[in-house]
């Protein structure tokens, strides 16, 4: 009886000191546990650093939606400069686009040959004019010793006939010089009418031939534009509508006159807008780039592609708006949430708690799905042009 409660004492004390060996091993590891939160507790925070990022200030003003087309330049009244005499061209005129007066010299042509016939021509007038002189004076003389009886009629009758060959003679130089004249006077070719160069076909050294056309010239001041579309695109303008003409980084806006529809739904319409002049001074047969505008959305907020983080469906997106301390600490980020109206190639028209003249973070969509409300910012001003080049069709 004694060994069994001896037993049972010993069993009694091993269980004793196995909960004590747990509760000893579970008091030291939240001792290490709350020792470890008091340490990271002491570790002060993170410095956060600001973001340096572009902005662009909130516009107002109409963003359109159009449609890309190539326009066609043409003139209502043009002139075909030929030369008449063939020849080495010396001297050109002014280049396609370019104004020209009425009597402005294109061309100078070659025209030494024909001085050298000329040169001829007058040297053989000479001569006849002398041969024509001398057989006068002889008549004379013959017509005085016919009556007395020291000359025949018929010698004096020979020598009218002579005085008639040699004058002959002499009006057919006379006329072949004014005609060698009058082409060597062709060599000179200026413009017959006020107006602008279409094409200049030849230049210094070319060989001119007569027929060859040298220059084409508009003489009308104004000019028609005209532009290809597809039928259910041209169903949707009207007298009036307007089309956005660029070149060279400058842009002329148009108004149609003219619409002709498509014979059929398969085929391309086309339409015409005058001009009371040719736009950016090109010649008639140019082609530019164009935009027709089938919608205008005017008075509206116009923020670039870049500012925005748009939604799936793209009706709504996320503006982040830099706001400055009024303490002069650094500025923060504020996330405005907006609704667009519509894309179009100003930017895009949307609505929000945004106004005229706001900053506004621009920066690819990755960057701005990293940025947070109240984020510290350190904003760089776009320089002037800037957004011009940010326009996106």
């Amino acid at each position: 009886m004694k060994s069994e409660g001896r037993l049972m004492g010993l069993g009694s004390l091993k269980i004793g000191v196995a909960v004590l060996a747990t509760l000893a091993f579970l008091g030291g590891g939240a001792y290490l546990r709350l020792e470890r939160i008091a340490e990271r507790e002491a570790i002060p925070p993170p410095v956060q650093h600001p973001w340096a990022l572009h902005t662009v200030k909130v516009r107002q003003g109409t963003v359109t939606e159009g449609f890309p087309v190539l326009a066609t330049l043409s003139s209502s009244d043009e002139i075909s400069i030929k030369p008449q005499i063939g020849g080495v061209i010396h001297k050109i005129g002014p280049r396609e686009g370019k104004r020209v007066e009425k009597g402005m010299l294109l061309a100078l042509v070659d025209t030494v040959e024909l001085k050298t016939e000329l040169a001829a021509l007058r040297a053989s007038l000479t001569a006849a004019a002398a041969e024509e002189k001398l057989q006068r004076i002889q008549l004379k003389r013959i017509e005085k010793l016919v009556p007395l009886g020291f000359a025949t009629p018929e010698k004096r009758d020979q020598l009218i006939a002579a005085v008639e060959v040699a004058s002959g003679k002499r009006k057919q130089l006379l006329a072949q010089i004014a005609e060698v004249e009058t082409r060597i006077g062709y060599g000179v070719i200026r413009s017959p009418v006020n107006g602008q160069v279409v094409a200049r076909n030849q230049t210094i050294g070319d060989l001119a031939s007569p027929g060859k056309e040298i220059y084409r010239i508009n003489a009308a001041s104004g000019a028609k534009v005209k532009i290809v579309v597809p039928q259910e695109i041209l169903a949707g303008l009207h007298t009036g509508s307007d089309v956005v003409l660029t070149y060279a980084g400058k842009s002329k806006s148009v108004r149609l006159t003219r619409l002709y529809p498509a014979l059929d739904a398969l085929s391309m319409g086309t339409a015409e807008a005058d001009l009371e002049h040719a736009p950016f001074s090109l010649p008639s047969g140019a082609r530019v780039a164009a935009r027709v505008i089938t919608r205008s959305y005017p008075e509206v907020t116009i923020l670039p592609l870049s500012a925005v983080a748009r939604s799936a469906d793209g009706r709504r997106g996320t503006v982040f708006k830099v706001e400055n301390s009024a303490s002069g600490d650094v500025a923060r980020l504020k996330k405005i949430a907006v609704d667009i109206e519509a894309r179009g190639f100003e930017g895009l028209a949307v609505k929000g708690d945004i106004a005229r003249g706001d900053a506004v973070v621009t920066a690819h969509e990755s960057v701005l799905l990293r940025l947070q409300d109240a984020d510290p910012v350190l904003p760089v001003p776009e320089e002037p042009g800037e957004q011009a080049k940010r326009k996106e069709t």
